[in-house]
């Protein structure tokens, strides 16, 4: 309720799925934003359970991680490079 974002959103964006001959807007604006909080918090639950449970996986060993940084160096490089040849149309 603190973050004016999403106040925006709320008042902007979600009265356009209230019905317009309904006769409690209210309440239906309501349960649309206890729906829009429960499923964000099942994704952002379900999203924080999958990448704690992997994050050991996924942790590099000195080599790969070398390699890594070198790939993304050569990929950034490239990027730059493009960037400074093309000219702009």
């Amino acid at each position: 309720m603190l973050n004016s974002k999403i106040a925006l959103f709320f008042i902007a964006f979600l009265p356009q799925f209230v019905s317009v001959g309904s006769q409690r807007p209210v309440t239906q604006t309501l349960l649309l934003g206890a729906i829009f909080c429960l499923s964000g918090t099942i994704v952002n639950g379900t999203l924080a359970l999958v990448v704690s449970s992997t994050s050991s996986g996924l942790r590099l060993g000195g080599r790969a991680r070398r390699w890594l940084r070198q790939i993304c160096g050569v990929a950034l490089i490239g990027l730059g490079m493009r960037l400074a040849l093309s000219g702009q149309r």
